[in-house]
């Protein structure tokens, strides 16, 4: 016995494990789990879990019909929409969760730095290690919270802990439904904040153009009384109407070429270089055809567009001439893509053969938009050339009937705007995601598991001697 304590350290390991046997092994192991058992059981802190589920939004809000599209606070523009539907919006619920702010607002109401006994910040630290979140398949999301309570000895003894037995299990299902109400308070605030800042922006710029719309319509009254005999709201309505139709179809004449030319951009990339050169070239030799009729056609939509803005029934005998002859228009223009799609390679290919055909029509229809554009063009000159030959009272007149109707229609839409920011002002729930399932207080603690722990240091004690003995009986790694 005395020689052994004269042993070093690895000596006496090696002693150690040469006076192991099976049955030793497994009594030190069983001595060493029932150690770990009464240790997990007795003194370290139980923990309670609290799941709270949610599902993201997909209904179309109520915001949605009033604006035609989504014009809210958040990106991607509205509520649900704003964070776009699955995982971009799970991960962005997840982020705004587990931010500081939202930590920080449960930190205070909940009181935990005085429970925990530590700085708000350290709260928010420990707060973020309570907390889990799991996406549900990227349709919604779960949110854990799980709390500590007290060991059993200091509940057996009275000591003072975080949380009683049953305090931890509360605290756990009101932080887990609190996160999705914080975070919905979050969208709520963010939502209101952005409307009222709409609020602030649109009534200013409503003032500034009622106010002009003020102006105007003083200046017209002024003419109107100054130069009764002069009668100019007649004629000077007719130049004012006529420009009007003018400049609408030169606006939509260039946005429609600016989209063309965009859409053969894009179709040029799916077939050969070879043949969107030839298809181009073709087009071009056939230019003052296309410009020959869509000029023809152009100013029959005016003048169809400019009868039906005066009242006149689209079944009226002449709106029915008058389609009829666009529609031949139409035809004629076809024919011509049909004359371009004989030009271009043959193929047996479906898929390129539509490719080819696409690219046609819209050659076709760009030369013909660009022909309507210098038409209009040249119309929009003569009538403000017209306007510059009227008497000056008419002229102004014109000008001034122009302005009223522009800010009108500035004020009415602005006046839509205005009050649709108030509406959203008052949301009382952002409703971009309801809940599924609302945490309860659990039953049950989630650990630590005391049977768990003593099995686990029952084996890797096994495992551990088990290999040490092995080595020293020589079954494994055997040096002489």
């Amino acid at each position: 016995m005395a020689a052994r304590f004269n042993l070093n350290l690895p000596e006496r390991v090696l002693a150690f494990l040469d006076g192991l046997t099976w049955i030793r092994i497994v009594k030190i192991a069983l001595v060493m789990a029932m150690v770990a058992g009464l240790y997990t059981f007795l003194l370290i802190p139980r923990r309670y879990a609290a799941r709270v589920s949610c599902l993201m939004n997909t209904a179309p809000d109520i915001m949605d019909a009033l604006y035609g599209s989504r014009q809210s606070a958040m990106p991607s523009g509205g509520l649900a929409g704003a964070l776009g539907m699955g995982s971009a919006q799970q991960n962005q619920l997840k982020q705004i969760i587990t931010s500081l702010d939202v930590r920080g607002q449960l930190v205070r109401r909940f009181e935990l730095m005085h429970r925990f006994q530590v700085s708000e910040l350290e709260a928010c630290d420990m707060l973020d290690d309570m907390m889990r979140t799991k996406s549900l398949d990227e349709v919604g999301m779960a949110v854990t919270v799980t709390c500590p309570g007290p060991a059993r000895v200091q509940e057996w003894l009275g000591l003072r802990s975080a949380f009683s037995t049953d305090e931890a299990k509360q605290y756990a299902a009101d932080l887990a439904n609190a996160c999705l109400t914080a975070a919905d308070e979050y969208y709520r605030r963010t939502f209101v904040k952005k409307a009222n800042d709409t609020v602030d922006f649109v009534q200013g710029q409503l003032d500034k153009y009622q106010e002009r719309l003020d102006g105007v319509q003083d200046k017209l009254l002024r003419l109107q009384s100054e130069h009764s005999l002069m009668d100019p709201q007649t004629t000077a309505q007719a130049v004012a109407n006529e420009t009007q139709y003018i400049t609408q179809a030169y606006a939509k004449a260039v946005a429609d070429a600016s989209a063309t030319r965009h859409s053969l951009d894009i179709a040029r990339a799916q077939i050969s270089h070879e043949d969107a050169m030839v298809i181009s070239q073709e087009v071009r030799k056939l230019n003052p055809v296309v410009e020959k009729l869509e000029g023809t056609h152009a100013d029959l939509q005016l003048e169809y567009d400019t009868n039906l803005a005066k009242g006149r029934s689209a079944t009226h005998s002449d709106m029915r001439l008058l389609k009829s002859k666009m529609d031949a228009v139409g035809k004629q223009v076809a024919a011509v893509s049909q004359q371009v799609l004989g030009t271009v390679t043959r193929t047996t290919n479906p898929a390129y053969a539509a490719s080819v055909t696409s690219v046609v029509n819209l050659e076709i229809q760009l030369a013909g938009e660009e022909a309507k554009q210098a038409q209009y063009s040249a119309l929009l000159e003569g009538a403000k050339a017209r306007t510059a030959k009227l008497p000056p009272v008419i002229r102004d007149y014109v000008t001034l009937s122009l302005q009223q109707d522009l800010f009108a229609k500035i004020v009415t839409t602005l006046t839509e705007r205005l009050e649709l920011a108030n509406i959203e002002a008052d949301r009382k729930s952002a409703q971009l995601f309801f809940v599924l399932d609302a945490a309860v207080p659990p039953e049950k603690k989630a650990g630590p598991s005391s049977v768990k722990n003593a099995g686990l240091l029952f084996i890797l004690t096994c495992a551990f001697l088990g290999m040490g003995l092995a080595w020293r009986k020589g079954y494994i790694g055997y040096v002489e």
